[in-house]
């Protein structure tokens, strides 16, 4: 899959998460952050993509959000497809690319994650900024192991 290409079908996922009301509670995790990064960073930013997964960190699963029961409906319009095991991975592909919604963990499952787990795999720097973004916007995460 070429980089064009990579790059359309990642703004795709951004667009079908607009139309469904789910931008305001979702981060995008991983590399395919990077894709965003030019916007605060300036143009001379360039992404350097190397996974074919868009990890879609979703914070609070519990959280009613109007027009999120679109989102299904929407990526399909969009020209992906549903995990054929959907409802357990919280995944669609299109193009070569997976697109994967993950959680804090709230018990144990597919599709969830350790956030602990995750920010320890981090380099102290990036943990130290993250910490502060965290603390700007109030925002509790785990300590650090």
């Amino acid at each position: 899959m070429n980089d064009n290409l990579k790059s359309k079908t990642f703004w795709e996922i951004i667009e079908v998460l607009h139309q469904s009301n789910l931008l305001p509670h979702i981060m995008i995790v991983g590399s395919w952050a990077e894709h965003l990064y030019p916007y605060y960073l300036g143009d001379e930013y360039i992404p350097n993509l190397k996974t074919l997964d868009v990890d879609i960190y979703y914070g609070n699963p519990y959280l009613e959000v109007s027009g999120a029961e679109t989102l299904i409906d929407n990526f399909r319009t969009a020209g992906f497809i549903p995990d054929e095991h959907f409802i357990d991975t919280g995944k669609f592909f299109k193009e070569g690319l997976a697109v994967e919604f993950i959680s804090s963990q709230m018990g144990s499952g597919p599709g969830m994650i350790a956030l602990h787990a995750l920010l320890n795999q981090l380099p102290d720097k990036q943990h130290k900024r993250i910490a502060e973004v965290a603390v700007a916007n109030r925002l509790d995460l785990p300590q650090q192991k």
